[in-house]
C-alpha cells in the first residue's frame, strides 16, 4: 500500500540522491522503501548498483530489485526490467517485458518495443509495424502534453482562488489587530507576482508587524527600505 508516509520515504531519498549528492543516505531510505513493497523503492535500488561505485555490481541483485517492482505492475519497473535484459543480452526477456510494457500504454516502453522490431531485435524485423509504434508513442506524449497543461492551468487557476480568499481574511485579521497577520500581509505583497506584488503595501504591512512587536519584520523593512 502506497500511503503518504511511505511514499515521503522515497521522495527524501530522491532529494538525497539528486539535491544534496548523498548516496549513501539515499540508499538508506530507499532500502526503507522496499521493505515497504514500493516499486520506485525497488527501480532505484536496482539502478544504484548499477551506477555507484560504493556498491558492488551485481546483475542478480538488480534483476531482482526490477522484478519485485514489475510484478506490481508498475510501468516503470517493467521498462527498467527490459531495458536490463536487453544490457544483458536477454533479448527474449526484454521483449516479454517490453510488450508488457506496451499493454499497459507506457510511452518508453512503446518507442523502444518500436526500436527492436526497426532492428530486429529479440523479434523479426518489420519495419513497417515499428512505424506504428512510433507514432502511437508521438501520438500518447502530444496528449500527455496537452494534458499536462491542462492540469497546470487548472492547478494555477485553484491556486489563485485560494490565495484570494488567504488574503481576504488575513486582510480581515490585520483589520482587527491580529499582529501576526500585519507580518504575513507583508510577505504576500513583498513576494507576490506581477500585479499582486506591491512593496508600498508590503512596507505598510511590515511597519505595522514592527510596531506590534514582529523582530522579523524589522529584518524585511530594512531590506524593502534599502
Amino acid at each position: 500500500m502506497e500511503s503518504g508516509n511511505n511514499l515521503a520515504i522515497v521522495k527524501l531519498a530522491g532529494l538525497l540522491e539528486q539535491k544534496f549528492d548523498d548516496p549513501l543516505g539515499a540508499i538508506y531510505y530507499y532500502w526503507k522503501g522496499a521493505d515497504h513493497n514500493l516499486p520506485q523503492a525497488y527501480t532505484s535500488l536496482a539502478r544504484l548498483f548499477e551506477e555507484q561505485s560504493i556498491i558492488s555490481a551485481n546483475p542478480k541483485v538488480q534483476e531482482e530489485y526490477l522484478k519485485k517492482g514489475a510484478m506490481q505492475m508498475d510501468s516503470r519497473s517493467i521498462c527498467d526490467l527490459a531495458d536490463f535484459y536487453l544490457k544483458q543480452k536477454n533479448e527474449r526477456e526484454a521483449i516479454r517485458w517490453y510488450q508488457m510494457g506496451v499493454r499497459l500504454n507506457n510511452n518508453r516502453a512503446i518507442c523502444s518495443y518500436g526500436t527492436c522490431l526497426e532492428n530486429g531485435i529479440g523479434i523479426e524485423k518489420n519495419e513497417e509495424e515499428a512505424w506504428k509504434y512510433y507514432e502511437k508513442a508521438e501520438k500518447a506524449l502530444l496528449e500527455k502534453r496537452v494534458g499536462d497543461e491542462a492540469r497546470k492551468e487548472k492547478n494555477y487557476e485553484e491556486a489563485r482562488k485560494r490565495k484570494e480568499i488567504e488574503v481576504k481574511f488575513m486582510k480581515q485579521a490585520s483589520d482587527n489587530g491580529i499582529v501576526e497577520a500585519y507580518y504575513y500581509m507583508g510577505i504576500y505583497y513583498q513576494q507576490g507576482k506581477g500585479d499582486l506584488q506591491d512593496y508600498d503595501l508590503a512596507r505598510k504591512y511590515f511597519y505595522r508587524a514592527m510596531e506590534s512587536g514582529n523582530n522579523l519584520a524589522i529584518v524585511k523593512l530594512a531590506g524593502l527600505l534599502e
